[in-house]
């Protein structure tokens, strides 16, 4: 009959008998004012009051039996319906939802038993609960009886069978064949019997890793698990870790509400009479010390010293109750203080107002009793529901949400519309420096506070310490219980505070061993998160990092996928481009054998690539096959390259000579897997090569034939130049003396006019002998300069030019010369030589500048923008113009006149022939009037 009451019917009437005591309450009390200060006849109450629960309580259990057998049967059905994956997540969320209904703990290990052979026909299945040492049995409804009643008791332990060992291992085990597997040896005979040939068995594990039970698949033919049987033996051991640690939870549900009985029997509660005329505590039972921690003198002595246990934001509670009462009525409720041990208690508050025959309020009667423990009890059921709903609505938004963003997005309006949280948030871990942890979706009421706040998971910040920065650097969950209360371990805290958020709960997302983010989960309750619904939330948790993974790899294959075609398409345009190729290009393996083979190979050898692939040709291609081999070996060696020539074989037996270029090849682990050959025709270049061979070895016989004339021509050129030195000066010295005899008798015998022309001409044949003779010098000089050996040596060019200016200076001592030479200006040359180039560049600066009023003469180095050093001889003298200035170097070319500057012409010439045998250049910069700078640069080779 209850069945077919709806659900607000059976909820309504549930309430209803649990009020019924507090109606007889309120009777007794206004039949008889002095009910409450008879211990006895409120006992009577009290008991009536337990009454009323239990039936409640009775009736309550009754009706969820009902839905949970109708939970049973739908999970069941559903089975048989749906085979694919969103049938099955939904007849998870049947089952968790039958958990989280108040079914007894048979009820959930028998549907989790039958969802797991319907989703896996010919799959027996067996819960074994642990008790001690012993495995009992929990659920099998598919395998006999008589088989469950013998392994009823299993021993836990190594070798006891695939649950006792799995027990014993704290892990799954597989038995493929029963008649086979060690593990089963003591156990075949009773097996054999049933037909059980396979035997898969799994430890359930509760949060903190003790064993709770085992979960087995019996098979009646030999085999392993496949990957969808281990996903569903993973989904059986999560539901009965659920549906026991509730039913762990409920016992000690139902275990405080046998010591609340307990309490009441034995009066344990407080009792309290409160005089309405005077304001007085007329009697307050000696529990009240136990329960505020306070002593019962000091409530007689202030009646109101009670309320300041009372938390401030629960007063109000009492405030109301205390209306009720004084107009006579009956108040029941629920309120916190805190107790002299600093721990927070609920209290259950039931006062009665009992007035005179006039209506005048007499005194207050009630009762007072400690429900923390229930109240917490409650709690956990709650939250332990709520975490369940959770988890199942996360399960479905993974299975559908195929977007990263959108998953993050939905799990956190999930805590916020099924987990009542007032925010919800989550979080990437970076790897940067400051390691921060940045928010990537959000729900709730957040207000700015993500965009305010800064944090990291960093241990030496500040920002780290809190309970997210915890979280991920151990991989566990932290919370903050009461983020006011919190100080360091929360930085952020008048944010939160702001904003509503009273506590804090933060679940790391773990990737295998490493946490790369976080669930923040905030509430607007300043209550402790109970073990059991961390472990819920961090399976949600565990869920999101999964799907998140999932999510990641899809799209990750999906890139792959894309970056495969577009290898492929890539591979096939550089093989077209490879086939355009006039080289032989060619891939082997390690053992030789020919994997590619372009069009070039083919022009050149005549084989076309499928007469070649996955031979090694060594026979056809090589006279000796054991030169492949070598060259093999040879780039395999040392750094993977290889060059040299080879002497190959075409197909219509022509030899290739090749010049070939051969470098390892690697896979994408880095490992060696073939030699990749380029070999280009040298056919023409030998020929060529041979033929310059030819004309070498003629050349070199021409050349020491030049050679030996040379030879006989600068030994000629010597005698010639003995002899304009002997043979010319001979004359030049005889016109010289007998012009000098001449001169001093016609300075005696002739007088007049024509005396003083025949000196002048005179004097302009001894100036016409002495200009030759400096020409025969200046001649003489430029030869053996070309003829000389370099002697290669230190050359200190400042101390050099120090001391020629100084000479000229010594020479001149009248006139204003400013002198620059930088010193420390040391080269490798031939120092006599390297000595003439700057005698001539500063005797030129030095006779250029005479007509200046002021001389400046500069001697340096400059570096170029190719760093070369470049050294430099600069005066402020007469210049010359830079349209003649290709004829500077030329012998015997003058751009000013003897009569202005004298000189011979040769001194340019030699000075560039000294630096071009150094290996360096010469020239010059000037203009008219604003004097000249003569450059010169000194190389390293050696003439």
């Amino acid at each position: 009959m209850l069945n077919r009451l709806g659900f607000r019917s059976r909820l309504l009437l549930i309430v209803l008998l649990a009020l019924l005591p507090l109606g007889l309450l309120a009777g007794l009390a206004a039949a008889n004012e002095r009910v409450a200060s008879r211990p006895l006849e409120l006992l009577l109450v009290l008991l009536a009051l337990c009454w009323g629960v239990a039936c409640a309580w009775w009736l309550g259990d009754r009706l969820m039996a009902g839905a949970a057998a109708a939970a049973i049967a739908a999970v069941a059905d559903h089975g048989t319906e749906q085979q694919h994956a969103e049938g099955f997540a939904l007849a998870q969320e049947q089952v968790l939802a039958l958990i989280a209904g108040g079914a007894s703990l048979q009820q959930s290990l028998d549907a989790i038993v039958l969802l797991i052979e319907k989703r896996s026909p010919g799959s027996l299945c067996s819960i074994l609960l642990l008790e001690g040492q012993l495995l009992r049995h929990g659920s099998a409804p598919s395998l006999p009886d008589s088989y469950n009643q013998t392994i009823d008791g299993l021993q836990i332990g190594e070798g006891v069978g695939a649950c006792g060992t799995a027990a014993y291992r704290k892990e799954a085990v597989v038995v493929e064949d029963t008649e086979r597997d060690p593990l089963m040896q003591n156990f075949r005979g009773l097996l054999r019997t049933y037909g059980l040939r396979a035997c898969w068995s799994a430890p359930v594990l509760s949060g903190l890793g003790e064993v709770l039970a085992t979960f087995a698949v019996y098979r009646r033919s030999p085999g392993q698990p496949q990957a969808s049987d281990l996903e569903s033996m993973a989904t059986a051991t999560r539901l009965a870790r659920i549906a026991l640690e509730r039913a762990r939870a409920e016992t000690e549900l139902v275990g405080s509400e046998a010591r609340f009985r307990e309490l009441a029997e034995n009066v344990q509660d407080v009792f309290y009479n409160w005089d309405g005329k005077t304001g007085r505590i007329a009697y307050v039972s000696p529990h009240y010390e136990k329960i505020w921690g306070r002593s019962c003198e000091s409530l007689y002595a202030d009646p109101n010293s009670y309320m300041e246990a009372v938390l401030p934001e629960d007063r109000y509670i009492l405030a109301h109750a205390d209306e009720i009462t004084r107009a006579g009525g009956v108040s029941d409720v629920e309120y916190r203080i805190v107790s002299a041990d600093g721990q927070i208690r609920w209290i259950r508050d039931n006062g009665c107002g009992v007035l005179d025959a006039a209506g005048e309020l007499v005194r207050v009667v009630g009762t007072a009793r400690d429900i923390t423990d229930r109240k917490l009890a409650d709690l956990r059921l709650a939250s332990t529901n709520r975490a369940l709903e959770m988890l199942s609505r996360s399960c479905m938004a993974i299975n559908r949400i195929d977007d990263e963003t959108g998953l993050l997005a939905e799990i956190c309006r999930v805590a916020v519309e099924v987990g009542n949280y007032r925010m919800a948030w989550v979080g990437y871990a970076q790897d940067d420096e400051s390691r921060s942890i940045v928010p990537m979706a959000h729900a709730g009421v957040e207000d700015g506070y993500l965009a305010t706040i800064r944090l990291s998971w960093r241990e030496d910040q500040t920002i780290g310490q809190g309970p997210a920065g915890r979280a991920v650097r151990s991989g566990k969950p932290a919370q903050s219980g009461d983020i006011s209360r919190s100080g360091e371990q929360f930085h952020w805290q008048e944010e939160a505070l702001q904003r509503g958020y009273r506590n804090a709960l933060c679940l790391p997302l773990h990737d295998g061993q490493r946490s790369f983010g976080v669930l923040c989960l905030y509430s607007d309750e300043m209550l402790q998160f109970l073990d059991d619904e961390v472990g819920l939330l961090q399976e949600l948790a565990d869920n999101l990092a999964f799907g998140i993974g999932s999510l990641r790899a899809r799209l990750e294959r999906s890139r792959s996928q894309e970056a495969t075609r577009q290898a492929a398409l890539k591979v096939h345009e550089q093989a077209s481009l490879l086939d355009r190729a006039q080289d032989a290009i060619m891939l082997r393996n390690l053992d030789s054998t020919l994997r590619y083979w372009n069009k070039g190979a083919e022009r050149m050898y005549g084989w076309t690539a499928e007469e070649v692939l996955g031979r090694t040709m060594e026979d056809l291609m090589y006279r000796r096959p054991q030169v492949l081999a070598t060259a093999m070996r040879q780039t395999l060696a040392g750094n993977g390259d290889w060059t040299g020539e080879l002497e190959e074989v075409a197909r219509d037996g022509s030899v290739v000579w090749l010049e070939a270029r051969w470098t390892v090849v690697r896979d994408e682990q880095g490992q060696v897997n073939g030699v990749l050959c380029i070999n280009t025709d040298i056919r023409e270049r030998k020929r060529a090569r041979e033929e310059i061979l030819k004309l070498n070895a003629g050349l070199e016989e021409r050349v020491q034939r030049r050679t030996a004339q040379l030879e006989f021509a600068n030994k000629q050129l010597e005698a010639f130049s003995y002899s304009v030195s002997h043979d010319l000066r001979t004359p030049l010295s005889t016109i010289d003396g007998f012009s000098n005899l001449l001169e001093k008798s016609l300075r005696k015998a002739i007088t007049g006019p024509h005396a003083e022309r025949s000196q002048h001409y005179l004097t302009r044949i001894r100036a016409g002998v002495n200009q030759m003779g400096d020409l025969i010098d200046a001649m003489l000089s430029l030869a053996q300069i070309s003829r000389a050996p370099l002697q290669w040596e230190s050359a200190d060019l400042s101390a050099m030019a120090t001391a020629l200016l100084g000479g000229y200076q010594e020479r001149e001592p009248g006139r204003q010369v400013r002198v620059q030479v930088e010193p420390g200006l040391v080269v490798q040359g031939d120092p006599r030589l390297l000595k003439q180039v700057l005698g001539n560049l500063l005797g030129n600066a030095w006779k250029f500048s005479a007509g200046t009023e002021h001389t400046e003469i500069a001697f340096g180095h400059e570096i170029n923008t190719a760093g070369e050093t470049i050294y430099f001889v600069r005066d402020n003298g007469a210049g010359f113009d830079m349209a003649y200035a290709e004829k500077l170097f030329d012998a015997f070319q003058r751009l000013h006149s003897p009569s202005e500057f004298p000189g011979t012409g040769i001194g340019l010439t030699t000075v560039q022939r000294i630096i071009l045998r150094h290996g360096g250049r010469v020239w010059g910069e000037s203009a008219l009037g604003k004097g000249a700078t003569f450059y010169f640069t000194l190389g390293a080779v050696k003439f």
